[in-house]
């Protein structure tokens, strides 16, 4: 809560310096061997991508049903190595 309250406090310019950073950190970890670094900097991305979204006002159910779900028609599926391939 408190990280919360202070990305709101730095202001709209601050929250998106955070998405860019997370995202950055992502990319980098999912380079790596270590899933437990990529689970780690997701759900930082993810926390940050929430607070833009509450900033800017949007609903992340209706957003992934519009934009992805249902505008994108995708789905994921696991194959037998358990390993997530988009199907079109």
């Amino acid at each position: 809560k408190v990280l919360y309250e202070l990305s709101f406090e730095n202001g709209l310019d601050k929250i998106h310096e955070k998405v860019g950073e997370e995202a950055t950190e992502v990319v980098i970890a999912a380079k790596n061997p270590n899933v437990e670094e990529v689970k780690y900097e997701l759900s930082d991305f993810l926390y940050h991508a929430m607070v833009l979204m509450v900033e800017k006002g949007v609903l992340p159910g209706k957003t992934l049903q519009e934009n992805w779900l249902t505008g994108r028609k995708r789905c994921i599926r696991f194959t037998w190595k358990n390993k997530a391939e988009e199907t079109f």
